[in-house]
């Protein structure tokens, strides 16, 4: 791909692996587990510290997770994971993505909360081939 060129990309909807409702007046834990595996380790650890959101309910946080080592997840993020090749110095920058999450969280009005008061807490699984016996297990991963 090359920077400012268009491109028809096939896209879908990724689904959300949990959807709950939850009241942030006080400190949130959510776990979010891969409903098509059986592994009893989450997909994600969310840990929202007290008013961290400005509330008077219930709010809805959905949560998807994505694995960039499945070739199922290409039409959830187009670009095969890649990065851009900048023509103007002839470097390519990589894109390297094990996994990434998408969090929305709403009222009972939907409307979207885009903004914090305190830094939330979000630990992913890697994906299976990056852990114990996989076959990129030990390998090095860099954020």
């Amino acid at each position: 791909m090359e920077t400012g060129i268009t491109y028809n990309v096939p896209a879908e909807l990724m689904r959300y692996h949990a959807i709950v409702e939850k009241d942030f007046s006080t400190s949130v834990h959510i776990d979010v587990f891969d409903s098509e595996t059986s592994s009893d380790n989450p997909l994600i650890e969310l840990d929202f510290p007290i008013n961290t959101l400005a509330s008077n309910g219930l709010l809805t946080v959905s949560v998807a997770a994505g694995n960039a080592t499945s070739e199922n997840m290409l039409g959830y993020f187009p670009g095969e994971f890649t990065g851009i090749y900048d023509k103007t110095n002839g470097v390519e920058y990589p894109l390297d993505t094990v996994a990434f999450a998408e969090l929305k969280i709403s009222d009972e009005a939907e409307n979207l909360f885009t903004t914090l008061a305190n830094p939330v807490s979000i630990s992913m699984r890697l994906p299976d081939i990056y852990q114990l016996g996989g076959e990129r297990a030990g390998g090095r991963i860099q954020s």
